[in-house]
């Protein structure tokens, strides 16, 4: 029987810029009375603005291929159906902050490009095609996508706002949300001076009958989306 050959993954990267302006408004403690026979109280207000310039390189880099910007190429390899069908393949899309500060906030979007497809129900699981002579649509062999290791040490799990959402190992990624996205506040490393936020993601090839697969590449394109502000 001819070999399966498994097809490239690619992820491409896009990358929106913001800047924040933090007011502080500071109250003395003190009031000043002017003179014994006067009523009149006043309180000294003073104004403080912070301009931070939060700009981080203009690309992701990958740890599969070290390359930043661009198409992430994830190859899992051939196999044929007496070979092991489960294979997880670890990437690790890192967002580049070394010329400025690290954001307090990210939004990730993935979005599955057409024709691979998401699996009913589910969130995580991406069906590819596989590439005959023309791509075929199947239903057996798919992709299950969840949250690298060491997400913690990018984004909370326990966000202190009620409208971010917390995020941990293992949990899946969201394939399915390709407009709103999911908005995390960023682990701060406490003067460490870290200035990148690794987002890792584990990959794993799954066949559900291995005797059923067609000999092909089955290939998936999925677009990354990491903002910041």
């Amino acid at each position: 029987m001819s070999p399966i050959t498994e097809g490239v993954k690619r992820m491409r990267a896009t990358l929106f810029t913001a800047c924040q302006v933090v007011a502080l408004m500071l109250l003395s403690p003190g009031v000043l009375a002017v003179g014994p026979d006067h009523k009149d109280i006043s309180v000294p207000f003073e104004l403080k603005a912070t301009y931070r310039n939060i700009t981080c390189l203009p690309g992701l880099r990958d740890s599969v291929n070290g390359i930043t910007g661009g198409a992430t190429t994830i190859d899992f390899g051939t196999f044929s159906p007496s070979d092991k069908t489960d294979k997880t393949v670890s990437v690790a899309l890192t967002l580049d902050c070394s010329q400025t500060d690290l954001p307090d906030t990210v939004k990730t979007v993935f979005e599955v490009v057409a024709p691979a497809s998401v699996g009913e129900g589910t969130v995580n699981t991406l069906y590819p095609v596989c590439e005959l002579q023309a791509p075929q649509p199947q239903k057996n062999l798919y992709y299950e996508w969840k949250w690298g290791s060491d997400i913690s040490k990018s984004v909370k799990s326990s966000p202190v706002s009620p409208a971010r959402q917390g995020l941990n190992p293992g949990d899946p990624v969201d394939l399915t949300d390709t407009s709103a996205g999911y908005v995390y506040e960023v682990v701060h490393d406490g003067g460490n001076n870290v200035k990148t936020l690794s987002f890792p993601l584990d990959i794993t090839r799954k066949v559900k009958n291995a005797g059923e697969l067609k000999a092909g590449d089955y290939t998936a394109g999925v677009k990354v989306t990491i903002s910041y502000e």
